[in-house]
């Protein structure tokens, strides 16, 4: 460079070597640059082009007004160069739409891997080195993916085994693509341990340095400019206007005439009080521009604003005068003028404030006015500086790569050895040279072809020399032993996180990183970074927006899509293969790693729909795809014949049980496709083989069905075909511990003979090898059980019993079955007919199995036994899982409440039903437990003088006496909260004068309402957190249970309440009667752990049924103890009198609680409870200062005197609080500040639990256009933030509304989004804005 300065410093020196320094120096030195240039201009005065790169370097070194003055000169002087045309704006905005469809075009066929970068970027005029050193900066600073670029460097159809390069090869001909890649990785000290001969083509360095020179092109004036008004912006003197209002409130702006953005300008003015400082909308350079009156008055221009400035003395006249010549043409009206000297506020757009910022004027401006920017045009001063900062970095990352190679040229690094043939390019430019002359080379050079293209490495070979990619050329060096496993697997995360696609995920660098991730002490496995790169990664590359090929380049091949797609899934298929047969990894590594592979990283079929050009019915492509997960524990078995498969069945039975049971239970159609697939699978399996080959893969997965999952066994299994395959095979096996299996007929035998000896008596018996301890073990019926015996190293002995209690039934003496039968009856729930026609079975040893299995269905439709059963589980500490917790019969329900499903059609068929099964439950039971039965249930009105109840309770008789009694009886001692509550109602409402009936009151009413300082506080509050739990297990369950799949919504929420009733009976029940005190906050706790609802939860309070006061769902401790309390004393104030000084205290505490909001779930007070609907006369559904408003206004109000300040206060505030007002007032404060903050969100969103008035409508819209989800950082403020706008939007028919809230979640989507629990809310929430009103919509 040194020379070639001095040789340009000459006066001799030519045009050529003047402009080749120029260039050379327009980043290094600016001024000297410039120079040469203009002494170049001076060498050949008349050449257009000399002319045309002085004005070009005056421009990029930052001598704008030099080169301005050439340009208008160059205009005169060459009126004929076509380097210059004159063109008008119109034709202007059709070349650019002209151009910009072209690019588009080639971009779609680069992104199709039809053409190669080299070429795209060549047509372009722009550097691939800058254009990837780009991709690279964004990507690595990407918060979420969706912000990252994508680099297609390798085909789809490429996998690892096709890309494995020899171990003898010694040399590779590297692309340009595959030297920057290297270079970012700093691969290259390893590339030269690698291979001996590293080719470049000839035209390497100097594209390289081209790209340099023309990445480093910046007009410097405009960083400048850009640089003054982002310290302006910085210094918070300027006003960002970020309020983002409807298309609808810009119509008073002409949108539709200025479009939004200059719209905008004028609704900020107007919004401030203020005018628009602007000096070209957008529309005036095509003469369309016609502004009315109104917005003509509004606009200002910036020579009236400098006249204004001028005669304020804020600018000298001299100032003025010398930007005058800038200023030609523009208006100055005196009025105007008048007006702006008394300093308005001004909304300005970019380009003006960049104006006044090039005339260094923005600075006075911004002391004199006011000034305020919409937020939208600060993004393009970013921009700009952003740009050239990145062009000044990747020109010296280039000129790093140039020095780097240049200095090792002909060391490692070589060109080829023989002159290649002058190039038949054309106009082809200087990237595709280079990899034409690489291409040539591997005729001469025999080494594989290295390019990171992915048109290019679509095709396996180039004159018979393999083509190659950068992860075939990591596992080489890894291979030879010169990348470490670890480093190489470094490598590959690295490649992933830049986005380079599209790379084959290898099965072991999933493993690898799985086996090291650690399991949380709640038992989940945790993300690595690794793993969340490779998570996100896959995510990407099937993301709707994939490059990935649908359609086969070659007939007879599957497309690009199709290709990557099986390699991904074979992964994934090796991976939990892998994992399973490793021994060293405990079991519960094992199910958690199985499950992030699950449902953190597998794709099937029906997540990659959008590649499939005809795709199948979404059903048919799930089913495939849990086939596929089936079938890799099927593979499996081949993979572990050591251990006989028992690998494969414990995946599969981990599979079945974490994740296809409940996608089956909710979707039988889909269990049955799934299993038609899997026995076609094992069929063919089987028949495909002969001779030994066959006796082994039957025995083998025989074994597999025998020990795993005893459900998905009997399901595979329930199919003739298979069972006639396996009928020898196959026997049932009782997996009696992780080590021990052994098969049902031997099980059973043991079984029967240790009943024989009797309960207790150990029994030898005999297990191939093995001797082993047995014995019948019977504490009660439902926990009798074979139990085996077991010794412990310490010498403490244990019994592993499996719980049987029909086996007996099946013994094959009689004397055995007769008592056995005699016991289970009371709890069978049948007639005496249907007794004695199992005592015959019983009598019969042939029958002995068709009467087990009668008992067994006959249990499993009783509520007794069920019950009864649950209870000696809990007592005797033996493990419940959930299928035991919860009824599997709806029959157990229907038969205990005797309503058949047509009694839910509306409410008077309910309350004729109803009626009728009380009364025949008072023949069949008495009346003590219909009493307790009806008390259980949210069943308003049974005491209307037209009921059986209500007809006897109003009869002095001694049936109102036995009702009373029991209900004093439950009130003493039950703690089930729905229970208390129709208790309280029935004795206020009937008013019996009778002490007992008094005291029952008060004591009901200190359990439902206790002061702080009750000890009992603590169990009202436990046994309701019960309940409300026990509510929601019984809807999740019934949701996820075919069998109650078909019921009405109605009836299946009577059930949910007549399964919490049981919970909390068995509690008291257990507590008074076996002396054993559950724990129910455990229980509680423990199922909420079961109510998980993948995929649905979404649609919570999404459906109408969400409305009903008493769903599962919305039922809480508040509701059901505070709100219920107060309702029902408001309800029944004629008979308070008795209790004036107790209820006092009463509403003042609740009232204190909710004031303080110490209660738990009080924040319900901000729903108004109007649109609700109460289908059942529950005693909730009102709102609950409605109520304490309602005894303070009445039978208090003579007590409130008594009061002190403190408490008076309260009730004052009680009186003054009003739900649908406080919203008003927040959504009007929301609307003139313009900001909405935490405490905001948390009421809206309560208050809009139900639909709103009319009235309301327009400031709910004037609320969400002030809304911005860009000030909610915090995950859970975005997450409320999210909910918040669906529910505004579907809180009212107002379509406006509606599209204001998807535009909102779009934004968020697109712009505010950085982590995945900002993606999975912002989808939460639209899709219940959409469905909300989809189904809004609905007749």
């Amino acid at each position: 460079m040194r020379t070639l300065r001095e040789a340009a410093a000459q006066p001799s020196a030519d045009t050529h070597l003047l402009i080749g320094t120029s260039q050379l120096l327009v980043h290094e030195n600016p001024e000297e640059a410039f120079q040469l240039a203009q002494r170049a201009t001076e060498t050949a005065p008349t050449d257009p082009s000399v002319w045309m790169f002085f004005i070009e370097t005056g421009f990029l070194t930052g001598h704008d007004l030099e080169a301005s003055q050439r340009l208008q000169e160059f205009r005169e002087r060459f009126p004929t160069s076509t380097a210059l045309e004159a063109v008008s704006f119109p034709d202007v905005m059709q070349r650019m739409a002209a151009q910009q469809q072209a690019q588009r075009e080639r971009w779609e066929l680069y992104r199709r891997a039809e053409a190669p970068v080299h070429v795209w970027m060549d047509v372009e005029h722009h550097p691939l080195g800058f254009d990837w050193y780009v991709r690279f900066e964004t990507n690595r600073n990407a918060t979420t993916w969706n912000k990252k670029l994508p680099i297609y460097a390798c085909h789809g159809s490429r996998g690892t085994a096709s890309d494995a390069l020899p171990l003898a090869t010694k040399g590779i001909l590297l692309d340009y693509t595959g030297l920057l890649l290297c270079h970012k990785l700093g691969l290259f000290p390893i590339l030269e341990q690698t291979f001996e001969r590293i080719i470049l083509a000839p035209s390497t360095l100097s594209l390289i340095q081209t790209e340099s020179l023309k990445t480093a092109r910046f007009q410097v004036s405009r960083q400048t400019i850009s640089q003054a008004v982002k310290t302006v912006l910085d210094s918070g003197v300027m006003r960002i206007l970020t309020d983002a209002p409807h298309d609808e409130a810009l119509r008073a702006f002409q949108v539709d005439h200025l479009g939004r953005t200059d719209a905008l300008l004028f609704y900020y003015a107007k919004q401030e009080k203020g005018l628009v400082l602007v000096q070209h909308l957008t529309k005036e350079a095509i003469g369309q521009l016609e502004l009315n009156e109104e917005l003509s008055r509004a606009r200002v221009f910036p020579y009236e604003v400098l006249t204004a400035m001028c005669e304020v003395g804020a600018i000298s006249k001299q100032e003025l005068a010398s930007i005058a010549v800038a200023c030609h043409g523009q208006s100055c009206r005196e009025d105007l003028v008048q007006l702006l000297a008394k300093k308005p506020f001004l909304v300005l757009d970019i380009g003006t404030a960049e104006f006044f910022a090039r005339h260094e004027l923005l600075e006075g401006l911004i002391r004199a006015f006011q000034i305020g920017i919409p937020k939208h045009e600060t993004d393009h001063i970013a921009y700009t500086l952003e740009e050239f900062r990145l062009r000044q970095e990747a020109s010296e990352w280039l000129n790093d790569l140039n020095r780097y190679l240049s200095e090792r040229l002909n060391q490692r690094y070589f060109f080829p050895s023989t002159t290649l043939p002058d190039p038949q390019t054309g106009d082809r430019g200087q990237c595709a040279r280079v990899l034409e002359e690489l291409i040539y080379t591997t005729r001469i050079e025999l080494y594989p072809l290295w390019s990171d293209d992915r048109m290019v490495n679509r095709h396996a070979h180039v004159e018979k020399q393999p083509i190659v990619t950068i992860g075939a050329v990591l596992a080489f060096v890894n291979k030879k032993g010169l990348l470490s496993t670890e480093q190489y697997y470094d490598y590959l995360i690295k490649l992933m996180q830049l986005n380079v696609l599209y790379l084959p995920i290898p099965s072991d660098l999933d493993v690898d990183y799985l086996r090291r991730a650690e399991i949380s002490a709640e038992g989940v496995l945790r993300e690595t970074y690794e793993i969340k790169v490779i998570r996100r990664y896959a995510a990407y590359v099937f993301s709707h927006g994939t490059a990935l090929h649908p359609l086969p380049i070659e007939q007879g091949k599957p497309s690009e899509a199709a290709a990557y797609f099986y390699a991904f899934r074979e992964t994934c298929r090796e991976v939990v293969i892998d994992l399973w047969t490793d021994e060293t990894l405990p079991k519960q590594h094992k199910d958690l790693a199985s499950k992030w592979i699950v449902e953190r990283l597998w794709k099937g079929i029906e997540d990659v729909a959008h590649l499939e050009t005809h795709p199948l019915n979404s059903e048919d492509m799930v089913a495939i795809s849990q086939s596929f997960l089936i079938g890799f524990g099927l593979v499996m078995t081949f993979a572990d014949v050591e251990r006989r498969g028992e690998n494969a069945a414990a995946y599969l039975g981990w599979l079945y049980e974490a994740h296809l049971e409940s996608h089956w239970q909710s979707n039988p159609s889909l269990k049955q496709l799934v299993l038609k697939k899997i026995r076609q699978v094992i069929s063919g399996m089987i028949e495909k083989e002969t001779g030994d080959r066959r006796k082994i893969t039957l025995a083998l997965l025989a074994h597999v069905l025998a020990t795993t999952s005893k459900e998905l066994a009997a399901l595979i299994l329930s199919d003739d075909k298979l069972k006639s395959i396996f009928q020898v095979q196959l026997k049932q096996t009782i997996v009696v511990t992780e080590d021990l299996k052994v098969p049902a007929e031997e099980w059973e035998q043991w079984g029967f003979d240790a009943i024989t000896a009797g309960a207790g008596m150990r029994q030898q018996v005999v297990l191939g090898d093995r001797t082993l301890t047995v014995l019948w073990h019977e504490p009660s019926l439902f926990t009798a059980g074979l139990g085996l015996v077991q010794s412990s190293p310490d010498g403490s002995v244990s019994t592993v019993v499996q719980n049987d209690p029909f086996l007996r039934l099946r013994h094959p003496s009689r004397a055995i079955r007769d008592p056995a039968l005699h016991t289970l009856t009371p709890y069978l729930e049948i007639s005496h007919d249907a007794i004695n026609r199992l005592s015959q079975r019983a009598a019969s040893d042939v029958e002995r199995q068709l009467l087990a299995t009668e008992v067994e269905q006959q249990a499993e439709r009783s509520w007794s036994f069920f019950w009864e059963r649950l209870k000696q589980l809990v007592i005797a500490q033996i493990g419940i899982h959930e299928s035991m917790a919860f009824p599997l019969q709806p029959a157990v329900f229907e038969k205990w409440l005797n309503l058949p499903s047509a009694a839910y059609h509306d409410q008077t068929s309910f309350a004729e039903a109803y009626t009728r099964a009380i009364e025949e439950n008072i023949q069949a039971e008495g009346m003590g437990k219909t009493v307790a039965k009806v008390f259980g249930l949210p069943v308003g009105g049974c005491y209307e003088p037209n009921t059986a109840l209500g007809k006897l309770f109003r009869s002095e008789s001694a049936e109102q006496d036995q009702i009373v009694e029991s209900i004093l009886a439950h009130a003493r001692t039950s703690w089930n909260p729905l229970v208390l509550l129709n208790s309280l109602e029935t004795l206020l409402r009937f008013a019996l004068p009778k002490p007992t009936v008094q005291n029952a009151i008060m004591h009901i009413l200190t359990k439902l309402a206790p002061p702080a300082d009750n000890p009992e506080t603590h169990r009202i509050a436990s046994s309701c957190k019960l309940y409300t739990s026990a509510l929601r297990f019984a809807w999740y369950r019934m949701e996820s249970l075919e069998a109650y799949a078909s019921m009405p919504v109605l009836q299946r929420i009577l059930f949910a309440y007549a399964y919490a009733t049981g919970v909390t009976n068995l509690a008291d029940e257990l507590r008074d009667q076996e002396n054993y005190d559950m724990d129910r906050e455990f229980l509680a706790k423990w199922m909420d752990s079961r109510i998980s609802r993948p995929g649905t939860a979404v649609f919570e309070d999404l459906f109408e049924e969400h409305l009903e006061v008493s769903h599962p769902m919305n039922i809480g401790p508040f509701r059901m103890t505070v709100s219920a309390t107060l309702q029902i004393l408001a309800a029944q104030k004629e008979s308070l009198a008795p209790f004036d000084d107790e209820l006092l205290q009463l509403a003042i505490d609740a009232a204190r609680s909710i004031v303080q909001a110490t209660s738990e779930g009080g924040w319900e007070i901000y729903r108004p409870f109007v649109a609700t609907r109460n289908w059942f006369k529950a005693p909730w559904g009102r709102n609950a200062i409605a109520s304490l408003k309602e005894l303070f206004e009445g039978p208090l109000s003579d007590c409130l005197s008594r009061l002190g300040s403190a408490d008076s206060e309260v009730v004052a505030s009680v009186r003054s609080f009003d739900a649908r007002t406080l919203l008003q007032v927040v959504l009007d404060r929301i609307i003139s500040s313009g900001v909405w903050n935490a405490g905001d969100l948390l009421l809206v969103y309560l208050a809009l639990s139900e639909p709103i008035n009319a009235e309301q409508t327009e400031r709910i819209r004037g609320a969400m256009q002030r809304f911005d989800l860009s000030q909610f950082h915090e995950e859970q403020d975005f997450q409320l933030a999210c909910a918040v706008i669906a529910r505004c939007g579907r809180s009212t028919k107002d379509s406006a509304i509606h599209l204001e809230a998807l535009g909102k979640m779009t934004d968020a989507w697109n712009r505010r989004a950085s982590t995945l629990a900002h993606y999975v809310a912002i989808m939460d929430a639209a899709l219940k804005l959409c469905l909300g009103t989809v189904i809004k919509g609905t007749p």
